[in-house]
């Protein structure tokens, strides 16, 4: 089929009928004739980014598009959603549009935009129309897809048809002691003592979010460091939390200090002992 590239393409085309009229066929030619616009064809692509630092803010993810025929501005695309693994970018904004909703669902992250001037303005070769803007993230993977999941526009008389090409990413980590990343949890990081104030015994958890060496220690006010209550290593996996029984009654009463140390980091939590 031919498709002009120009905007007042002069039509002219010719329909032919079959028809059975009393025992014959008969051949009906019907000729169609005007000036207008031809539908364009517009491809919306993502890129495939690769070993991103996981400690970028506000990274840009280009949203690139190109058209079939002619050009074409002030397009406005009323819905377009994107879905990754949320545990590896978060979004913070759009340029050139709206963020209608920023959400999570599982372990999917959700982000509608509208998108409110799309001007491309050469033919066949993608250009950039907006940036989703964000912050890279160090979660439990180290590769999403970027899933163009719903897309919604009104024009259609310019417009005839939208195509989508998905887009990844992939973060840069640190592959000493393993792969360093983080386990997926709804519970901060740290330390939980029950009871509290301590009398005797008492149980510790601690909820952990990455893979290596954990030591846990006690100091006293004075921040003296007078026991180490566990050392270990955890891998990551399902198991993000540690519980143990620890003995708190061979220690005099008074105010103390946890401290975990993690690969990467070290929490602290103040501890009562009172007999």
């Amino acid at each position: 089929s031919y498709q002009p590239l120009y905007n007042n393409f002069r039509y002219n085309y010719t329909l032919y009928q079959n028809l059975f009229n009393n025992g014959c066929y008969e051949t009906v030619a019907v000729t169609f004739t005007g000036i207008g616009l031809p539908g364009r064809n517009i491809t919306l692509s993502l890129p495939k980014l690769e070993l991103l630092d996981p400690r970028e803010s506000n990274y840009a993810i280009p949203i690139f598009a190109k058209v079939d025929i002619d050009t074409i501005s002030n397009f406005v695309i009323d819905t377009l959603e994107f879905k990754w693994d949320r545990s590896i970018f978060y979004p913070k904004s759009i340029t050139n549009g709206t963020v209608l909703y920023n959400t999570v669902v599982g372990n999917t992250r959700i982000f509608g935009v509208s998108l409110n001037n799309v001007q491309i303005s050469a033919l066949q070769t993608e250009q950039k129309i907006a940036e989703i803007v964000g912050d890279v993230l160090l979660g439990n993977t180290d590769f999403s897809l970027i899933e163009i999941s719903k897309l919604h526009f009104t024009d259609s008389t310019r417009v005839s048809n939208i195509d989508t090409t998905w887009g990844s990413i992939s973060i840069a980590i640190c592959p000493d002691g393993g792969d360093r990343l983080l386990s997926q949890t709804f519970k901060m990081p740290g330390i939980v003592v029950a009871p509290s104030p301590v009398t005797g015994s008492a149980a510790i958890t601690m909820n952990l979010i990455e893979t290596g060496f954990y030591n846990l220690e006690i100091y006293d006010a004075m921040g003296n460091r007078i026991d180490v209550l566990f050392s270990g290593n955890h891998s990551l996996g399902d198991v993000t939390e540690l519980s143990f029984e620890a003995d708190f009654a061979k220690y005099a009463s008074g105010i103390y200090i946890l401290k975990l140390n993690t690969p990467t980091t070290f929490y602290s939590k103040i501890v009562a002992i009172s007999k």
